[in-house]
């Protein structure tokens, strides 16, 4: 019997409400490329205006889905 969450409807689900990502693909791409070149995470921060925080989950998660 199918749930009323199964994974089709689970596919289908978008984020809805909330408050909307600062870090757009564009700047999200820039700190990537920035890391790559060993500067430092305050350097990153200051020169894409985002937070130290910010930079530091952009790398985690970007670590993250480059090993998956």
């Amino acid at each position: 019997m199918p749930t009323k969450y199964d994974e089709a409807t689970r596919a289908k689900a978008v984020r809805v409400g909330g408050r909307p990502t600062v870090v757009t693909t564009d700047k999200r791409a820039a700190i990537l490329a920035r890391h790559d070149r060993d500067e430092s995470i305050r350097d990153i921060a200051a020169s894409v205006a985002v937070s130290v925080g910010m930079v530091h989950w952009v790398i985690t998660v970007g670590q993250a889905r480059q090993t998956a």
